[in-house]
């Protein structure tokens, strides 16, 4: 499994007005993964 962390590569953007590559801030969702609900019995 990936031990770097998330990627902050995103598109922005819709089926009607097209796709972009952005940049999110390396602080967005921080902690995220250890929010409840987890799920039970992951080996990741």
């Amino acid at each position: 499994m990936n031990i770097t962390g998330y990627s902050t590569a995103v598109l922005k953007g819709s089926i009607n007005t097209d796709f972009s590559t952005n940049e999110l801030n390396a602080e967005f969702a921080k902690g995220l993964e250890n929010v409840e609900p987890l799920p039970n019995g992951c080996a990741f």
